[in-house]
């Protein structure tokens, strides 16, 4: 499987419950995923960023943006939560 990384800034005037909704969506899509930082995701997908950007958009407005890129094995972080960076050890 490979990793990729998902981000998105939903834009104006967006409310908490669309950042819910798309938590859940993207969490339904993807069996192992983590979340190290708001509005940002890694996951583990045998998908291309094509599909994966295609699943997610259906859930976000025009001007909304969304990048999907697939990671490599070489990352760093500061100040992320343990759990996260336990998970990119396992899964990176």
């Amino acid at each position: 499987m490979k990793i990729f990384f998902i981000s998105y800034d939903l834009g104006g005037p967006e409310a908490y419950s669309d950042y819910v909704i798309l938590s859940n969506h993207i969490k339904g899509l993807f069996e192992f995923w983590a979340k190290p930082v708001k509005s940002a995701w890694i996951v583990k997908s045998n998908k291309s960023a094509g599909q994966i950007r295609d699943e997610i958009k259906i859930k976000l407005d025009s001007n909304d943006k969304l990048i999907v890129i697939e990671i490599a094995k070489d990352w760093g972080t500061y100040n992320i939560a343990r759990e996260v960076t336990d998970w990119m050890k396992r899964n990176i």
